[in-house]
Parts: structure tokens; sequence; C-alpha cells
């Protein structure tokens, strides 16, 4: 007897296997609560994400706020996050001492779109 093929499980998006739980927690922290820059040299972690110095972001309440990496900042201050790719370069940039490929790689590291 032939076996019948079978489907392979269709993948979810990223998105859709979240629990709502954490895209609420994600909607309210972008839209309301204290916006916080990550400090000089520091590096952390906030709603499953690696946040990179530089990185300003929103954090939904006063106990979420780490004074060992955040600082407070503006409301009206733009978000600014660090993705993977832009930092591998930046740092890459760095080792090798091309200053012309540093300053491409910091234009080129953030994703300037709110969160």
């Amino acid at each position: 007897m032939a076996k019948k093929p079978t489907a392979k499980p269709v993948r979810k998006s990223r998105q859709a296997q979240r629990p709502a739980a954490v895209q609420h927690a994600r909607h309210v922290a972008s839209t309301e609560g204290i916006k916080v820059r990550v400090l000089e040299g520091r590096v952390g972690y906030f709603d499953h994400s690696r946040r990179r110095e530089g990185d300003v972001f929103t954090i939904p309440n006063e106990e979420a706020f780490s004074e060992r990496w955040m600082e407070r900042v503006d409301e009206e201050t733009p978000d600014r996050l660090t993705t993977a790719k832009g930092a591998l370069a930046k740092e890459t940039a760095r080792i090798r001492g091309d200053k012309f490929a540093e300053a491409a790689a910091e234009k080129d590291s953030h994703n300037d779109d709110v969160i």
C-alpha cells in the first residue's frame, strides 16, 4: 500500500504565536507610560527584546524602570531601536577601525519606526 502524503503543519506568524497578554502589554507600552533611554555602555532586556545603548522606548509603569541601565527622557523624544543586524555592522566597523563604515552602520543600525 502506498502511503498518503501528509500535509506540512502551517506555521503561524510570530505575532499570532504571542499570547494575548504579551500583545496587550506591547500595545500599552507603545501608547502610554514612561519614555526611557538605554544608558551609554549598557544593555538591557525589556518586553522580550534586547535594548542596546541609545535605544529609546516606552515602559508601562514605574515598576518596570531600572536605574542600572535606563534613564528618563522627554516624552517628545522619538522611539529608536537598534536592530541586531545594525549592531553587528556597527561593531564590525569599530573593530576594523573604519570610520566611514562605522558612521554608515550607525545610521543604518536603528529602526526609527514606532514600536
